[in-house]
């Protein structure tokens, strides 16, 4: 009864005899007299219930639009630097040799059969990122990628002699489709390595959910390879599978030996679940 206490307010929540939640708004005012006295304090109190029910939803609403803003800017980011970097360079690559042939037509057999050879390579590496980027803007759902990765899975099947097998364990955490876009491409890389090199018929998709992140382990039955030859120059497949592992914040392995196939296993910590999006 301090009398220059301002008027005070405090929130507090009751639970009724139903067990219903209510918020509370109490509020505690000083009150004068005609002739200025101070005769006391004034409280009431009101049910604010439905006001903390609008003001929870207008909040759970703005940070769900901040976080998919910023989803989608991150991707937009990563895309234009994978046309960038992939299909940019190799469209260069692919104009400055044309322009070559058609400067200089001359040539042995053989010099225009490694050019040609070149040429086609690129056109296949950029003919492939454009059916990932595409996969992945058409999937519906990213925070569920196994549909992606099986449908990927299916056509290099479909165009190879590859029997490929994918299998989920546990129960799916919570992924961003930044991190789906990020383990999509790695699956990609891992397969196209397979199909080029391994010499395989077989391969198993494992994904292993786990209570705070996703094991995705990638194996064959194909020739393998010497470990030691993993820190080989010419190996960018597997120098970019960790690169973007980093960036996930995750570890990358690899088992292999020649004659013994080869295993791949990349483990990725769940991003946080806003509580708007959780299922």
């Amino acid at each position: 009864h301090e009398e220059t206490a301002a008027p005070s307010g405090i929130e507090y929540r009751i639970i009724d005899r139903q067990g219903n939640l209510h918020w509370i708004e109490h509020l505690c005012r000083p009150v004068y007299g005609a002739d200025g006295r101070y005769l006391g304090r004034r409280v009431s109190n009101r049910d604010v219930t439905k006001r903390k029910q609008d003001e929870k939803k207008i909040l759970e609403q703005n940070q769900r639009e901040l976080i998919l803003t910023e989803m989608i800017q991150s991707i937009q980011r990563d895309i234009a630097r994978d046309l960038h970097d992939t299909l940019g360079q190799n469209i260069s690559y692919l104009r400055m040799n044309l322009q070559n042939l058609l400067e200089n037509p001359g040539g042995t057999p053989i010099h225009l059969k490694s050019q040609i050879q070149s040429m086609t390579k690129a056109a296949n590496e950029s003919y492939e990122l454009i059916r990932a980027l595409l996969a992945i803007l058409q999937s519906g759902d990213l925070t569920d990628p196994l549909n992606l990765f099986e449908s990927y899975a299916r056509q290099v099947a479909e165009r190879s002699s590859l029997e490929i097998e994918i299998t989920n364990q546990g129960n799916p955490g919570w992924l961003s489709p930044a991190q789906v876009r990020q383990l999509f491409y790695i699956f990609r890389e891992a397969l196209s390595n397979i199909e080029k090199y391994a010499g395989a018929d077989q391969v198993a998709g494992e994904f292993i959910w786990g209570d705070a992140d996703l094991t995705l382990v990638i194996s064959d039955n194909g020739s393998g390879f010497d470990q030691d030859a993993i820190q080989s120059p010419d190996h960018y497949g597997l120098k970019f599978m960790r690169e973007r592992t980093e960036q996930l914040k995750g570890s990358f392995s690899i088992q292999s030996a020649r004659g013994k196939g080869t295993t791949i296993t990349v483990v990725v910590p769940y991003e946080y679940e806003p509580a708007s999006l959780s299922r």
